[in-house]
């Protein structure tokens, strides 16, 4: 708490002037690196003008940039905690973008551009790569946020790919996609995707 509130430039009983307790922090903290991500995920699940595993790499690789340069600890998005009722809502918010990530491997299955593996599985096998670009909890490296974001999510498709020679082709309609996005962004930039009937499940 001193430390965040060293951060922010105010004393620490001062931050509960603007929330009522640590929990209220954490969902807050959550709340702002779920943001992006989830409308993110929520486009890329949508998007079938590009293949799946260019949509797949776009996904890993924007997630682990924003892991590691994130301004604070982003563990707390992963950590067993929000599993509980208190956190319930949070819980809820990371399970539609797993679902939302297990959607695109299965889109990679079915079009036959990935080896037949167990969507839940490789999922949380991703999610698990993901979590290495946390600099406080995951992988120690030298690599800045953009070559490990190309590492982990070249690593993700070689071990999916039917084809892995097509890696470099599915680079360049990566960046094809990420023009689209940008104009799609200019359209939509404050829709946040809420979790629809059904999306949101325990695990």
């Amino acid at each position: 708490m001193a430390e965040l509130a060293d951060t922010v430039g105010i004393r620490g009983p001062s931050l509960y002037y603007h929330f009522k307790d640590k929990a209220d922090i954490l969902r807050a903290l959550a709340d702002i690196g779920l943001h992006q991500s989830l409308r993110e995920s929520d486009f890329l699940r949508r998007d079938q003008g590009h293949s799946a595993p260019a949509r797949l790499y776009h996904l890993m690789y924007e997630s682990v940039v924003r892991l590691k340069t994130a301004p604070y600890e982003m563990s707390v998005l992963f950590d067993p905690a929000f599993r509980t009722e208190q956190f319930r809502d949070v819980y809820q918010r990371v399970t539609v973008w797993m679902d939302d990530l297990e959607s695109i491997i299965a889109d990679g299955i079915e079009s036959e551009d990935f080896l037949p593996h167990d969507p839940p599985t490789a999922a949380y096998t991703i999610r698990g790569m993901v979590q290495t670009a946390i600099p406080q909890t995951g992988l120690k490296t030298t690599f800045d946020a953009r070559t490990l974001a190309d590492y982990v999510s070249s690593f993700a498709l070689r071990a999916l790919l039917r084809e892995q020679a097509r890696l470099p082709k599915i680079r360049k309609e990566v960046s094809e996609l990420r023009r689209t996005k940008a104009i799609r962004s200019e359209v939509a930039e404050d829709e946040v995707p809420a979790p629809a009937p059904g999306r949101a499940r325990e695990r």
